[in-house]
């Protein structure tokens, strides 16, 4: 999935429906038939350059999207407006002139199409957005204006996910242009309170002159290396929050104080973090993240062998925020230590769209905003804009123009700035004029260059990222490629070490690199305690030296070990045999809709969804259709989007996807383009991503990495409704909780991972997503349950305790779960929390809700 989590079908969703408003308006002619003499006198002035007598004549300016309807359509168009201007009392009369003559006219609704230019304020957009809204609170059905746009300004204000001092802000740090990619960027790929979050990150930017000894960090690298760094400073945080209390180690066996000094070598490791010595680090945060799920051996061995008390210190580590969800992946270490190393003591800046999307807090400072407006910037955008073209345009605006600043602010300094990237598409662009040089590859050895842009020269370091070195096998791919049929959890192999020697093991699942991990078999036949990640230089192969290792032998963890997984052949259930259970009925009435969903086109083409998931079995892996889609058809409603779970590692999925002899990789009448794309670290392959009948592909996963057990996949999901499985290759219902079809029957949510007061204890994040569950209806309009009567009121116990302390990136993941504007959060609440009764404490339980998702939305 993508890195927030946010299911690509509501995306999917929101760009559908502006599409739909808004899509067949833009090849509409500038000039149109018109009866002016309806038109509001405010309208006529500001459009302009026509005659009100000569209604074939008027001049819509720059507004692409009028078209009046004398009849025939129950929807009057007008156009507003070229240019809003900066007369409030102007804007103020058009809306007032817009209301009167919606309740002097007839049954149609006015549709509104607003079109500001870049002239035009935040603050007279909201003005004018502002009145449109006083109007419809107060207006009839058919007095309603309807607000439609190709804007992305007037759209994100519309949404409530700017202001008009946030707007003004974006474009004068960004530019019209880029604040306009980026806004749009959060709201059809990201989510909108990212926008938000810009704002406020360039509030006070600390600009920073460019010195002798400055690299510029590019993006995600920087983000890389911090999330590594706080990932070390909050996951083992003392209880209190106050490491100073802490001794230095001794002989004697002290929890507190040892746990202390595990943290501080482990922010000295990464202080001296390399590509080389990468993989210490890595193993901690493995060790971390199988704690987590129960396996507590590795940690505990990383502390010594010294300890007694083995009880107490476990009872320790319990009580630490050992975060599931903020464990870095490999590939981000990896990213981390490549950044360190090319930074080598120069003092890192960042740009101010880097600052923008990634906060302030990154680094010393960002480089200064030039003069966009110069005729120099000019040509040197220009050029880049050429370079850009001649390597086929792998970046877009907000990229050149970020390239465009660092060359006018090394200009202006007389420096030679590092530049410091995980992105190899910057180092093609900027190598793309030279005439011997040909476009950088995967294979590319050489990451050190540099090069003269318009005078100005460039010291170039690319960072060795995953997304650039990516193999285009992995070996559990040609792992399961050598077996006669599907790789599944305990196949027995050999392991080869770096120092050439081997072992036995049997596979549990492979990380987002798709490097193998596996329990190492114990020589005394005692259960596999050991799980050994293979590095780049090891390998596996099949074996029948020993037998498989089955997966219910395996103890799995706490929670997994209580489940009764239920599996439902749908051939096997006879609608004439005996009279069906409730479930068995529920299974019936949709295993047509369940089965369709194979066959399901994808984006409008000829080709269909089982044509990609035949490609998972030919390569010995399973799929299975699960989330969203197989809740929607089991509660009878059409699902957005299909969401696979697969076996098979992304690299390897893609792969098959673009080398199909059935162009399954190539989007429908284009040439030279993929319609499919990667995201490695979160092992998602998207066909179509941005297209309504686009695909997800997800390995199964756990945590970070993925798994061949379905068990530990539902474990990493939310509620047990979104852990049923369609096994597509055997045509059967799959329950690995054992109470997910039971709670789909009933409309119950229920977590999956514990009880409702445990896990929204650990998690504000779980409890956005309660919320949004709670909010969802069936085919006929009812409305999810809770799972006990006693989650209504603890679910608002931890929104109002969360929300009291919630650090911003929380508030922002949280708003991002809620897929909502902060209007419509505050609806959901008071709907569900309605029936909370008052307490002493809580004497008021709505407006604690109402007031909780205030801070929330505030803080985020």
């Amino acid at each position: 999935m993508p890195k927030n989590k946010k299911t690509l079908g509501t995306r999917r969703k929101r760009a559908t429906s502006f599409d739909s408003d808004v899509g067949s308006v833009a090849s509409r002619p500038r000039r149109s038939t018109l009866d002016a003499r309806r038109l509001p006198r405010r309208v006529v002035e500001i459009l302009g350059g026509g005659s009100a007598s000569d209604a074939s004549s008027v001049d819509y300016g720059d507004s692409r999207t009028i078209k009046w309807n004398k009849g025939g359509d129950a929807t009057n168009r007008y156009a507003l407006w070229n240019s809003l201007g900066g007369n409030a009392a102007d804007i103020d009369a058009t809306v007032a002139e817009l209301a009167r003559e919606r309740s002097e006219g007839g049954s149609t609704r006015l549709q509104l199409t607003l079109e500001p230019t870049s002239v035009d304020s935040g603050a007279a957009i909201a003005r004018a957005l502002d009145g449109i809204d006083q109007h419809n609170e107060t207006a009839s059905e058919a007095e309603q204006i309807d607000v439609v746009t190709r804007s992305v300004p007037v759209r994100a204000m519309r949404e409530g996910w700017v202001d008009g001092a946030e707007l003004d802000l974006l474009r004068q740090h960004l530019g019209d242009t880029v604040a306009d990619q980026l806004m749009l960027d959060a709201m059809d790929s990201v989510h909108p309170s990212r926008i938000r979050t810009m704002a406020t990150n360039l509030e006070a930017p600390p600009f920073w002159d460019m010195g002798n000894d400055s690299s510029v960090v590019l993006g995600d690298g920087m983000r890389a290396w911090t999330k590594v760094d706080d990932a070390v400073e909050q996951l083992l945080t003392p209880p209190d929050g106050d490491p100073t209390k802490f001794d230095v180690p001794d002989a004697a066996f002290n929890p507190p104080r040892d746990l202390a000094w595990v943290r501080a070598q482990t922010r000295a490791l990464l202080q001296r973090l390399q590509p080389a010595t990468k993989a210490e680090l890595e193993r901690f945060f493995t060790d971390i993240a199988e704690f987590r799920r129960g396996r507590l051996t590795p940690l505990l061995a990383r502390l010594g062998s010294t300890y007694q008390d083995r009880a107490s210190f476990v009872e320790l580590l319990g009580t630490l925020p050992l975060d599931k969800s903020g464990v870095p992946t490999g590939s981000v270490v990896a990213q981390a230590a490549g950044v360190l190393a090319e930074l080598q003591g120069t003092s890192p800046l960042i740009t101010v769209q880097t600052l923008a999307q990634q906060g302030g807090d990154l680094v010393d400072g960002a480089i200064k905003v030039p003069d966009r407006s110069s005729t120099r910037y000019k040509q040197t955008i220009a050029e880049l804009r050429r370079r850009n073209l001649r390597v086929k345009g792998e970046l877009d605006e907000a990229r050149l123009t970020e390239l465009a600043d660092i060359i006018e602010e090394a200009r202006r300094t007389g420096k030679r700035p590092r530049l410091v990237t995980t992105d190899w598409g910057v180092m093609r662009m900027l190598r793309g004029l030279r005439a011997n040089d040909a476009p950088l590859s995967n294979t590319e050895t050489r990451r050190q260059d540099s090069v003269v842009i318009e005078g100005v020269s460039l010291d170039l370091r690319a960072v060795e990222s995953p997304s650039n070195d990516y193999p285009t096998q992995t070996e559990v791919g040609r792992l399961a490629r050598s077996l006669p049929d599907t790789l599944k959890f305990g196949q027995p192999v050999k392991v080869t070490f770096t120092d050439g020697s081997k072992g036995d093991a049997y596979v549990w699942g492979y990380t987002p690199e798709g490097r193998a991990r596996v329990l190492l078999k114990q020589t005394d036949g005692s259960e596999p305690e050991v799980l050994y990640t293979l590095s780049g230089t090891e390998s596996v192969a099949a074996t029948e030296a020993f037998a498989p290792l089955p997966e219910d032998s395996f103890g799995g963890t706490a929670v997994t070990r209580k489940w009764k997984s239920k599996t439902y052949g749908l051939d096997a259930i006879d609608p004439t045999g005996a009279v069906p259970t409730p479930l068995e009925t529920m299974l019936i009435s949709f295993r047509d809709g369940l089965r369709g969903l194979r066959t399901r086109q994808v984006a409008d083409s000829t080709l269909t969804a089982d044509q990609y998931t035949d490609l998972i079995k030919d390569g010995n892996f399973k799929s299975y259709i699960v989330g969203g889609a197989t809740r929607d058809i089991l509660i009878g409603k059409d699902p957005n989007d299909i969401d696979f779970a697969s076996t098979m590692p992304a690299i390897d999925t893609f792969e098959a996807i673009v080398s199909s002899p059935d162009n399954l990789g190539k989007k429908s009448g284009a040439q030279g383009q993929l319609a499919v794309r990667k995201n490695v670290p979160f092992g998602a392959v998207q066909v179509e991503a941005d297209h309504p009948s686009g695909l997800d592909i997800i390995s199964t996963h756990d945590d970070h990495n993925a798994s061949l057990r379905l068990d530990l996949d539902a474990l990493a999901r939310d509620f047990t409704v979104n852990a049923v499985y369609y096994d597509i290759a055997d045509d059967a219902v799959v329950d690995p909780t054992g109470r997910g079809l039971d709670d789909l029957l009933s409309r119950t949510v229920r977590f999956v991972a514990g009880p409702a007061d445990e896990v929204m204890k650990d998690s504000p994040i779980l409890v956005a997503r309660w919320l949004k569950m709670m909010s969802k209806q069936d085919a006929r309009g009812n409305y999810f349950q809770a799972a006990d009567d006693g989650d209504v009121a603890t679910a608002l116990k931890w929104l109002d305790h969360h929300s009291q302390s919630m650090d911003p990136r929380v508030a922002r993941r949280f708003v991002d779960r809620m897929t909502t504007t902060a209007k419509d959060a505050e609806a959901r609440v008071r709907r569900i929390f309605a029936s909370v009764p008052p307490t002493e404490q809580m004497p008021d339980p709505v407006q604690t809700a109402v007031d909780a998702i205030h801070r929330i939305y505030g803080a985020g």
